[in-house]
C-alpha cells in the first residue's frame, strides 16, 4: 500500500515534506529585515534545538520565532526593535 501511494504522490507530483523551523526563519528573517549575520545566528539557534528533545513539544512557527527572538537579543538590538509591530504580524505572536 505505502508503496502504491509513493507512486501516485509522485505521478501527481506532490511534495510531501514535514515542517521544520527553517519553514518560518526564512519568512521571519525577511520580514523583520534581518541582516546576514542575525539570520545565521537564527539558523545556529535552530540547529541547537534539534538536540533538545523537549523542544520537540512546540510548534516549529514558536521555535522558528523564539530563534528569532533571541538572535536580536544577542546581537543588542534596541528593545523597541527586538520583537516590533511588524515581527508580531508576520510570526503571529505576541
Amino acid at each position: 500500500i505505502i508503496q502504491t501511494e509513493r507512486q501516485l504522490a509522485g505521478s501527481l507530483r506532490f511534495i510531501l515534506q514535514t515542517v521544520t523551523p527553517y519553514c518560518f526563519v526564512h519568512r521571519f528573517t525577511r520580514a523583520a529585515g534581518s541582516m546576514q549575520k542575525e539570520q545565521a545566528l537564527v539558523h545556529y539557534l535552530c540547529e541547537l534545538m534539534l538536540f533538545e528533545y523537549w523542544a520537540l513539544e512546540f510548534k516549529p512557527s514558536l521555535r522558528a520565532a523564539a530563534a528569532h527572538n533571541l538572535s536580536r537579543q544577542l546581537l543588542m538590538r534596541p528593545k523597541s526593535e527586538i520583537w516590533s509591530l511588524g515581527i508580531r504580524h508576520y510570526t503571529g505572536y505576541e
